[in-house]
């Protein structure tokens, strides 16, 4: 039990410097009516709590720490107050750094260099008021100390639960000690809780970044990022945030959308940026500079197979904080407002976007398949032209069967009508000619139509796996798809297996002699009965057969 005098007790270093704040806490503390007293001198860091300290701040009503050396000895005894749910009274130089757990609010800053009787002055106050609030408190034994029992009973003890306290001790006064530092790495779950008190303490405001490809991690309506929004909202703290997308797909992102949204709502200026346009790869961080003093990076990796946070190093290192601030002007100048950007997407027509969506896609995948094609001589790569082909596309500077809507529409729809099922499409730069079949497909005959997609390069028949995913997710519409890398001349497919083979502006790539192999080739593996399409060649539009039994080959001036 305590003293029947109120009993504080004093934790700080055995320096010698402090022994005159300790007896300025003692005469204070007897004024009051109050026992102040410490422990003796530690030589050593203590791995398992003494008894006699023990007792002492668990009989305490107030303890007060100087905390200013950042010895382990003091730390540890703090942690064991916390942990006892002990009112606490920080004390620290005014030009001492302390941990980032114990803030600035929580710790009465004081100048070693003002006279005594000013000090004492302005140390009684910040004593008063702790000691008011602790005298008040209605249970100052918390359940964990009546758990633990007896002095005697925790020194004997060998349980699991005792290990386990004294573990979490321990990993309180290690954590303590690293915040004296520059900086401290934290895991995932408390970088998020580190992250809202950050926002709660905000002053003047800051800067952020946000990877998108975080989507897992990161949400717009958790606690994180509400209490960011507070913080702009009604602490009128200025903040900018830069959302870093992959690519243009990003820009559809509902879960981006929103974010910004929610964010410009609250006041927050946010900005879109994209990896390729930054010039400084090292910029490309999820990173926070708050109050331009703290640096906040997140550390993500692959965690099977998906991008996820791994953890997060707070510093106020200066040059560290200083090559911060190189990044935001970097990143800022590759930027443009999220909300100027994003409404003028929303007025593209629903082609543009689709293009716009899968431009950078399809670049990914001709660095990935692009081996040759029938344009380059199947033997150097077809790289350079596959991945700026929707890039010439939204820029209307190549021809794509979109020029040519109302002949593939016409066509299409007369083949479906007259009984079509089996569909090849003979070579392809990407999913255009695909998009305008399907639509010409009636709707009561969707899942009766195969179509095969023929191309002897891959990247062409990814980026049409690619429409189909996105057509089926869209249009809730499942497409019968076949995909084959095959060369057109050869195909391999047996005789009469199609009903209607397409192809735009594909005759083009060959010599005369390869288109005369190619049509051939085509003769043979189609039924004969329905027709084939082809696109523009030499300027004109090019109908084979309509159907071959009934009509001879047509050629439609390109002006009809």
């Amino acid at each position: 039990m305590r003293n029947k005098k109120p009993l504080i007790f004093v934790a700080m270093s055995f320096d010698d410097k402090y022994y005159n704040m300790f007896n300025l806490i003692q005469a204070i503390a007897g004024d009051r009516g109050v026992t102040a007293v410490r422990a003796d001198e530690e030589k050593t860091v203590i791995k398992k709590i003494r008894p006699g300290i023990f007792s002492k701040i668990r009989d305490a009503d107030l303890i007060v720490a100087e905390i200013s050396s950042g010895s382990p000895n003091v730390l540890y005894e703090v942690g064991w107050a916390h942990a006892m749910g002990k009112p606490t009274m920080l004390l620290a130089e005014k030009d001492v750094s302390i941990p980032f757990d114990i803030n600035d609010t929580m710790v009465f800053k004081y100048d070693s260099g003002i006279t005594p009787s000013a000090l004492r002055r302005l140390l009684e106050i910040e004593f008063d008021k702790h000691l008011k609030e602790a005298l008040q408190a209605t249970n100052l034994k918390q359940p964990l100390v009546e758990m633990l029992g007896s002095l005697e009973e925790i020194s004997s003890r060998d349980d699991l639960f005792t290990h386990l306290l004294g573990w979490t001790i321990e990993e309180f006064s290690q954590e303590s000690r690293q915040w004296i530092g520059d900086s401290i790495r934290v895991n995932a779950s408390d970088a998020i809780k580190k992250g809202i008190k950050v926002f709660q303490l905000l002053k003047s405001g800051g800067f952020a970044t946000y990877l998108v490809p975080l989507n897992a991690f990161w949400k717009s309506d958790d606690k994180y990022s509400e209490e960011c929004r507070l913080a702009a909202q009604l602490r009128d703290a200025k903040i900018e945030r830069v959302f870093i997308l992959p690519n243009h797909e990003a820009l559809f992102s509902e879960s981006l959308r929103n974010h910004v949204a929610l964010d410009e709502d609250a006041g927050i200026r946010t900005y879109i940026a994209f990896i390729d346009n930054i010039p400084d790869k090292d910029a490309i961080q999820d990173f926070g500079l708050w109050d331009d003093e703290l640096l906040c990076l997140i550390e993500a990796g692959l965690v099977g197979g998906e991008t996820q946070v791994k953890g997060c190093t707070f510093g106020r290192n200066k040059a560290a904080i200083e090559k911060a601030r190189l990044w935001q002007d970097t990143i800022l100048s590759a930027a443009q407002p999220a909300p100027d950007l994003l409404n003028a997407i929303d007025h593209l027509d629903e082609s543009t976007k689709l293009m716009l969506r899968s431009a950078d896609i399809m670049k990914r995948q001709a660095r990935r398949y692009c081996r040759g094609s029938y344009l380059t001589g199947n033997k150097a790569s077809c790289e350079w032209y596959h991945a700026s082909w929707q890039y010439l596309r939204i820029l209307g500077l190549v021809s794509t069967p979109d020029w040519h809507d109302e002949f593939y529409k016409k066509s299409f729809t007369n083949a479906f009508n007259s009984g079509a099922r089996d569909v090849l499409i003979s070579g392809m730069a990407d999913y255009s000619i695909l998009d305008h079949l399907i639509r010409a497909i009636p709707s009561a005959m969707v899942n009766n139509v195969v179509i095969s997609v023929l191309d002897i390069c891959w990247t062409p028949i990814e980026i049409c796996r690619w429409f189909d995913n996105w057509y089926e997710e869209k249009k809730k519409v499942h497409l019968n798809l076949r995909y084959n890398q095959r060369d057109a001349l050869n195909t391999d497919y047996n005789d009469e297996t199609f009903d209607l083979i397409t192809t735009d502006a594909f005759l083009t790539r060959f010599d005369e002699e390869e288109r005369e192999r190619l049509v051939t080739e085509w003769h043979r593996i189609l039924k004969g009965e329905y027709p084939l399409t082809s696109g523009r060649t030499s300027g004109i539009l090019l109908v084979i057969g309509e159907p071959y039994n009934d009509y001879q080959d047509q050629k439609i001036a390109d002006d009809e």
